[in-house]
């Protein structure tokens, strides 16, 4: 092969051939709007779930698996629980 000749990888066949489908675009666009909505609500303190869920207009669910989801990667832990011993606050991890 010589110099001017760029070698074609696997990858970028794939990827030149298997477009990535709208809806699963669409579906990462709201997961990053939602992290960063949750970011912002968890600068200006604690919250949790329930807490959380109001401020975003959003359903218990859907709060719980948003603040799952950065807590797997780090973006998110727990602290301590409420009074009731139900829920966790959520704070940014620092």
């Amino acid at each position: 092969m010589d110099k001017n000749t760029k070698a074609i990888r696997t990858i970028d066949l794939v990827k030149k051939e298997r477009q990535v489908p709208a809806a699963v675009k669409e579906e990462l666009k709201q997961f990053n709007r939602m992290k960063r909505a949750i970011r912002q609500a968890l600068e200006e303190g604690a919250l949790t779930i329930p807490e959380l869920a109001e401020k975003l207009n959003i359903g218990k669910d859907e709060a719980t698996f948003y603040i799952m989801s950065l807590r797997k990667y780090g973006l998110v832990t727990a602290g301590e629980q409420d009074e009731m011993d139900e829920y966790f606050y959520y704070h940014l991890k620092k």
